[in-house]
C-alpha cells in the first residue's frame, strides 16, 4: 500500500494504544468497527484488542444477538464475509440479513491472508416505511421490543457517506498496523496457524463448515485467555452461542470436552515453564489459570504422569 503510516502523536490519540485509535475514529466518524483475527495479530503486545473490538458491539447488533435464531443467523453472515474477504482480498461492501450495510477490509501482508476489518454500519432501506415493515417482521417472528429495534437500529446506522472517502483510509492504515503485527510472527512456532492452514487449499480458500470454524473460534478465545478464570458460558457468550450447543459441538469436532481442553492448555504452558524457568510452582499455579495449588498438582500428575516437582527435576 503506498503511502502508508504508522499512528501520529498529533492525531489526537495514544499512538502506542490500537485501541486509543480505533475509539477516536469511531467517535470521529460515527461508525462501529469490528475485528476478525485468523492469525493471532490482535493479541500481539502492540496490537492487543479490546473484546469490545472483536465483534459488532453497537446497540442494535447486541439487542439482535440477545435472541438465538438472528445471533446464529448473524455468525453464519459473518463467517460467509470472513471467507469472501480471503478470497477476493480486496475490500467490499455488504449488506446483512437485518438491513445493515459495511465495508469489510482484508488484512493481507505478502499475499497472506490474517482476517479483516468490517466498519459501518449503513442504513440500507429505500425508505422509512419499507424499514418500519420489516423491523416489525422481525419482531412479530422474534418476540423482539419492535421500539428497542427501532430506537437502536437508528443509534447504529450512520445517517451519511459523505466521509466515507476520509475513512477508508484510515481502515486501510488499521489494516497496514495489523498486517505488520501478524507477519512479525510469521515464522513462529504457534499452532493457531491451524487455523488459517484449515481454511486453505491450492485454490486460496475453501468452505469448511460453520461448526468447525465455531469450535476454531473457541479454540482461539481459550489460547488468548486460558490464564483467566474462563468457563465454559464466557466461551459461549464470546461466539454468540449457548453453553449446551458449544459443549456438544466442541466434543464432536475435538472429541473432548471443552474444560478439558482448556486444562491441557494450562498444562502445557505450566511444562514450559517448569522446565524453562525458575519461576517457584505456587506462581506457576496461578500464571496458568489455576486458582488452588493442590489442583493444579494433581490435574498436572493426571495429565504428564508426574508432580510439577519431579517434572522440574527431571526436566529443568
Amino acid at each position: 500500500m503506498k503511502n502508508q503510516r504508522i499512528l501520529k502523536k498529533t492525531d489526537g490519540y495514544d499512538p502506542y494504544d490500537i485501541n486509543s485509535y480505533i475509539r477516536w475514529l469511531c467517535k470521529k466518524y460515527g461508525i462501529w468497527i469490528s475485528v476478525k483475527d485468523l492469525y493471532g495479530f490482535s493479541s500481539y503486545y502492540l496490537c492487543r484488542l479490546d473484546d469490545e473490538f472483536r465483534g459488532h458491539a453497537c446497540p442494535f447488533c447486541v439487542y439482535v444477538k440477545s435472541f438465538q435464531r438472528l445471533r446464529e443467523k448473524c455468525y453464519e453472515e459473518r463467517y460467509a464475509a470472513t471467507v469472501k474477504s480471503g478470497q477476493v482480498k480486496v475490500p467490499f461492501s455488504k449488506s446483512c440479513y437485518m438491513g445493515l450495510g459495511e465495508i469489510v477490509v482484508p488484512v493481507i501482508k505478502d499475499n497472506l491472508y490474517m482476517g479483516n476489518i468490517a466498519f459501518g454500519h449503513f442504513d440500507t432501506f429505500k425508505n422509512d416505511k419499507g424499514k418500519k415493515a420489516f423491523l416489525e417482521k422481525i419482531s412479530t417472528e422474534n418476540n423482539a421490543d419492535v421500539k428497542k429495534l427501532t430506537k437502536f437500529y437508528k443509534q447504529s446506522a450512520i445517517q451519511s457517506l459523505k466521509k466515507l472517502g476520509e475513512i477508508i483510509p484510515h481502515i486501510q492504515n488499521l489494516a497496514f498496523i495489523f498486517s505488520i503485527a501478524g507477519h512479525s510472527m510469521y515464522k513462529m512456532p504457534d499452532k493457531n496457524l491451524q487455523q488459517i492452514e484449515s481454511l486453505k487449499n491450492n485454490d486460496g480458500m475453501k468452505k469448511i463448515s460453520r461448526q468447525e470454524w465455531l469450535v476454531n473460534e473457541a479454540v482461539k478465545y481459550i489460547k488468548d485467555n486460558f490464564r483467566k478464570n474462563i468457563s465454559l458460558s464466557e466461551i459461549a457468550k464470546n461466539i454468540y452461542l449457548s453453553p449446551g450447543y458449544l459443549s456438544m459441538l466442541f466434543n464432536k469436532i475435538t472429541r473432548t470436552s471443552c474444560s478439558l481442553y482448556i486444562n491441557r492448555v494450562r498444562i502445557e504452558t505450566a511444562r514450559k515453564l517448569l522446565s524453562d524457568t525458575s519461576v517457584p510452582i505456587s506462581k506457576i499455579t496461578f500464571e496458568v489459570g489455576f486458582n488452588d495449588s493442590n489442583y493444579f498438582s494433581k490435574v498436572f500428575s493426571d495429565t504428564v504422569g508426574v508432580s510439577p516437582t519431579e517434572y522440574r527435576r527431571k526436566y529443568q
